[in-house]
């Protein structure tokens, strides 16, 4: 049994937004480690006569995004399991990754087309959430604006989340830093008090407690807000108070409401 309840399309779109193959092995690295132990339960279920893979970390690692050492967890695949893993996987890989893999492994196979699990998984895996006013801001970041085109094009003609922004999110040179200016470009969703919809169809397809813990306090705002029925709120309930502006997986920050809320779902 599956236990993981992932699917090769969650995973691919996870892959693209945190993974590379680099000397024929698939590396994935993610902040948080609970993604990265439901794809090894996932690959182990789909391919058995596979090697065991490990997930290794923390790893103290360093970006110019970041500024600062951050943590990170990573898997990495042998070249036999790879090849494996590729051929089931490729399907679910667009753009220039997709062409990439063809001339690196010459695998070739017909080209499966964006759905809900692609997307919650290109999210979960590089995406982030954050308030702004009295708004939620979810945000797909990715490099290749190609693929947020792709996505931004999906959403728009199979739901009703509007039609999102691509910008150029800038990150400064500081003074005394070696790392140079640079840009990454960004697809905006403003989701308002009185629409929470793109909130509640991310926390159905996500598929890690933590993400489902950071949208799920976001619900919990709206909610109270409802309750509360002010006039003309100025900001969101006391409940996302301080929560970080970019509200990014691997941050040691839980909301203590939140377990005042759903004692059960505490991380200790």
């Amino acid at each position: 049994m599956n236990d993981s309840k992932l699917t090769w399309s969650w995973l691919g779109g996870f892959y693209q937004a945190e993974g590379c193959v680099s000397n024929r092995r698939l590396n994935i690295e993610q902040k948080e480690r609970e993604p990265l132990e439901l794809i090894v339960q996932f690959l182990m279920y789909e391919l058995p006569n596979i090697r065991p893979i490990k997930v290794r970390g923390p790893l103290e690692h360093h970006t110019p995004a970041t500024r600062k050492p951050t943590y990170i967890h990573s898997m990495t695949l042998p070249k036999i399991t790879t090849a494996k893993v590729l051929h089931k996987l490729l399907p679910h890989i667009h753009t220039n990754v997709r062409h990439k893999i063809i001339k690196d492994t010459n695998l070739q196979c017909v080209e499966c087309p964006l759905n809900d699990d692609w997307i919650a998984g290109f999210w979960e895996g590089d995406g982030s959430i954050f308030p702004a006013s009295i708004d939620v801001q979810i945000a797909f970041a990715q490099k290749d604006k190609v693929i947020l085109e792709e996505i931004r094009k999906y959403l728009t003609h199979y739901t009703s989340f509007g039609n999102g922004t691509i910008y150029d999110y800038k990150y400064p040179q500081l003074i005394g830093e070696k790392y140079p200016s640079f840009s990454v470009p960004r697809l905006i969703y403003h989701c308002s008090m009185h629409n929470q919809e793109m909130l509640e169809w991310l926390f159905r397809n996500v598929r890690s407690k933590f993400r489902q813990l950071q949208l799920g306090t976001f619900l919990d705002a709206i909610r109270l807000y409802h309750e509360s029925s002010p006039s003309k709120p100025s900001k969101l309930p006391n409940i996302v108070e301080g929560v970080p502006k970019d509200f990014l997986p691997g941050q040691p920050y839980r909301m203590h409401k939140w377990f005042d809320l759903h004692p059960e779902e505490a991380i200790v």
